[in-house]
C-alpha cells in the first residue's frame, strides 16, 4: 500500500493501493487495467504524481460489485 504500513488484511476503505496491488485486487493483468483506465472502463484512479497511479480500496470494491453477476440456472 502506498504511505502506510498497514497489511492487506489491516487496509481501510479509503487507504489508497498502486496498480500492482490494484490489479492483483480486481483479477486483471496491470496492462488491462492500464487500458481500462485510458478508456474510463476501469475503476477510479488518483493520479498520485505523473508516473505514480493510486486506488482507494472502497473505489475499487465499488467497481468489482457493480460487475458481480447472478448466475442463471
Amino acid at each position: 500500500a502506498i504511505n502506510n504500513q498497514h497489511t492487506h488484511e489491516n487496509h481501510h476503505q479509503d487507504d489508497v493501493v498502486g496498480s500492482r496491488e490494484a490489479s492483483r485486487m480486481v483479477g486483471l493483468a496491470m496492462s488491462t487495467l492500464e487500458k481500462r483506465r485510458r478508456t474510463g472502463d476501469g475503476p477510479p484512479f488518483i493520479r498520485l504524481s505523473t508516473r505514480k497511479t493510486g486506488y482507494r480500496l472502497s473505489d475499487l470494491q465499488a467497481w468489482l460489485a457493480e460487475r458481480a453477476r447472478t448466475p442463471v440456472a
